[in-house]
């Protein structure tokens, strides 16, 4: 095996030639075989162990370095669970003589922002729940606090739409929604909300709250992904594929 190779391998990690694999020790002549799902394994805990941040996943799970761990060794043929972790364990503490790194969660770097800042609407099927296929998107082009209109066009689907989901904004921030209409391709008026919580009855990753001096509704997030779900009546729904979410709001960009 290469110099730097070897070097390179965790705990000195090297494969025989029936597959198996022995762990050398530098300054005894113990050796013991070990599968690949451990040296990968090892060798990704070592790796993870030296990191404290990341870009922020597009799914909160994988901040979870232990899961993260387990997924890519999954993916790579030789999947680990708990009874295989704590096998691993034992090994490299009887073979290396120090135990497996203690991870904890990596903590996610705020992205940086610029034109890629948008809003977002999505719908949902008789036969499929929400999903990236279903979107459409309009960019935030204000974050001073000015009004702004998005218009986000609502696709015709094969079959009728159930629910829509509007995804104020792909960043943190306050969000004041002045009006929202739900319009036909021809401009003709299908809804108009009345500024009343009852239409939005799931509200995840922000805080819904009533601006007392004005009247208006305040979408406050410290995350990345605001969500709202329209509850809008199924007469509504059913002739609103092909006309557009219309949604004037003001945006500050600041982290609360």
């Amino acid at each position: 095996m290469p110099g730097r190779l070897f070097l390179a391998t965790p705990a000195r990690w090297v494969q025989r030639p029936n597959g198996s694999f022995q762990c050398l020790r530098e300054t005894t002549d113990s050796e013991e075989a070990a599968p690949l799902a451990m040296v990968l394994y090892r060798g990704l805990l070592s790796t993870f162990g030296t990191l404290r941040s990341v870009a922020e996943p597009k799914e909160a799970q994988w901040l979870n370095s232990v899961a993260l761990t387990h997924a890519v060794v999954s993916r790579l043929g030789h999947p680990l669970d708990k009874a295989g972790h704590k096998t691993h364990a034992a090994h490299c503490q009887r073979v290396t003589g120090t135990a497996l790194p203690t991870l904890k969660p990596f903590v996610a770097r705020e992205k940086s922002r610029s034109l890629a800042d948008e809003a977002k609407l999505c719908w949902a099927t008789e036969s499929e729940s929400f999903s990236e296929s279903k979107t459409s998107t309009a960019p935030l082009a204000l974050l001073n606090g000015n009004p702004q209109m998005l218009r986000l066009p609502i696709a015709a689907p094969e079959q009728v739409i159930t629910k829509l989901r509007f995804d104020v904004a792909n960043r943190p921030g306050c969000f004041e929604v002045e009006s929202i209409t739900v319009l036909q391709a021809n401009g003709e008026v299908l809804w108009h909300w009345n500024h009343t919580r009852e239409w939005f009855p799931s509200v995840k990753g922000a805080t819904l709250v009533v601006d007392q001096a004005t009247g208006l509704y305040c979408i406050l997030s410290r995350g990345n992904a605001p969500q709202l779900l329209l509850a809008l009546p199924t007469a509504i729904l059913k002739t609103a594929p092909g006309g557009i979410l219309q949604i004037q709001l003001s945006a500050w960009p600041r982290r609360l």
